[in-house]
């Protein structure tokens, strides 16, 4: 069914498999459908995660949908940037320590140039006074960074939690869906003997399917309201079923003939939507960039900046057709962003 390795490892639930294949990136989108098919959705790794109840579904959401993974990119980032000005900020102190100690023992010393002494005094006095400046900085730093880190931590649960909210949902629309081929699919990945009995079946009479332009194979045992052709693979023939032919093609084509007219007008209802939304052009507001160049090397303004941004181009409040899209190139920027800030 043009299945890679990770939708078995999904199917089966095989969790450490999954995470092999995840972890070594050995998995690619290899849906053979158009995404406006109703069988397209079956191949999404999440929902298929929905339908068969695999237990590693939030793992997989944060490996496989880019907008998770953009997110944890910001995460990772902050989170090394905390453990820098954290460190920075326990040297501050010891340095701190240091110099208060240097005071007072200046100012309890007997010295025969009194002149010299105060001078020392004062100049760690002066230095003592910038560093504490400087301290107040670094806490600021630390406080806004961990704000940002609860943020950005409550963004990646919300994410996770609307991803498989949609998934979960598209998967109970697949299992009563209209559509026979998507039954079918549905049938053959909640079924593991029915999965199994499908992919070693090699006995001649086996049904050759046609879907969308998709030919598949399937034992003669397995009935799918589809035009279909007897294949025999020990003389690599293949006839028409006379018996079925009327009404098989029939069947289909009434429900075809239905499914297409809906689906047509439906298509060109959305396709006239997109047309209109698409029409209003999206500049981004620093040439190439969505983020000012201040942004890029000040964490307040990268924040202000995104908060901004999210209420104007968020898929929730944006209605432009590409809102998913602009919005994750707003979120691989800004992760890039602190990424470069990390460094």
């Amino acid at each position: 069914m043009s299945l890679t390795p990770l939708p078995y490892a999904i199917i089966i639930k095989k969790s450490s498999l999954v995470d092999n294949l995840l972890d070594s990136q050995v998995w690619d989108d290899a849906c053979p459908f158009r995404k406006e098919d109703s069988a397209s959705r079956v191949y999404d790794y999440n929902v298929l995660a929905g339908i068969v109840g695999f237990p590693g579904q939030i793992n997989l959401i944060k490996k496989t949908s880019k907008a998770v993974a953009s997110q944890i990119r910001s995460l990772r980032a902050i989170e090394k940037q905390l453990i820098i000005q954290r460190k920075k900020l326990d040297f501050q102190n010891a340095t701190r320590l240091t110099l208060q100690r240097a005071i007072y023992n200046a100012s309890h010393a007997t010295t025969s140039n009194q002149y010299e002494q105060e001078e020392k005094i004062e100049s760690a006095k002066v230095k003592l006074e910038n560093l504490n400046e400087a301290i107040e900085y670094t806490k600021e730093k630390i406080a806004d960074l961990e704000s940002s880190l609860d943020e950005i931590s409550a963004e990646i649960e919300d994410l996770i939690g609307t991803v498989r909210a949609e998934a979960d949902q598209t998967a109970d629309d697949i299992k009563n869906s209209g559509d026979a081929f998507v039954r079918y699919l549905y049938r053959l990945f909640t079924d593991a003997d029915m999965l199994c009995h499908v992919l070693s079946h090699s006995e001649e009479g086996c049904r050759l399917y046609s879907y969308n332009g998709f030919i598949f194979a399937s034992p003669a045992d397995v009935s799918i309201d589809l035009p279909f052709r007897i294949a025999d693979l020990t003389h690599g023939s293949t006839y028409q079923r006379e018996a079925n032919k009327e009404h098989s093609e029939q069947r289909y084509s009434s429900s075809k003939g239905q499914q297409h007219s809906q689906q047509a007008s439906s298509e060109s209802s959305t396709e006239h939507t997109r047309k209109k939304k698409s029409d209003e052009p999206i500049q981004r507001p620093y040439g190439k960039n969505w983020f000012s160049p201040q942004a890029h090397s000040d964490m307040k303004t990268l924040t202000k900046e995104y908060h901004r941004l999210a209420k104007q181009y968020h898929p929730d409040v944006c209605e432009h057709s590409r809102s998913q899209e602009i919005f994750q190139e707003i979120l691989t920027e800004r992760a890039e962003i602190l990424e470069h800030m990390a460094q």
